[in-house]
């Protein structure tokens, strides 16, 4: 399976027991990825929308073409 695939898989199937976390806090997903194209972008959302993923998702992406951020 295409990498891709596979992380919006992995993603869209994250899920625990009672759908909490110790503590009562809802279960989230984080979602890093840099240096993707707005194509690739796209399809993580679409993804993530179809399996409604989205609704305890957290996603940071950093397209090709975003520039590159500096520190302070």
């Amino acid at each position: 399976m295409p990498a891709n695939e596979l992380a919006a898989q992995i993603t869209a199937q994250a899920r625990i027991t009672g759908g909490k976390v110790k503590g009562g806090e809802p279960f989230a997903v984080v979602f890093a990825a840099i240096g993707i194209t707005h194509r690739e972008a796209a399809f993580f959302m679409d993804q993530f929308r179809a399996s409604e993923a989205i609704e305890r998702t957290v996603m940071f992406v950093n397209r090709a073409d975003d520039p590159p951020s500096s520190a302070c």
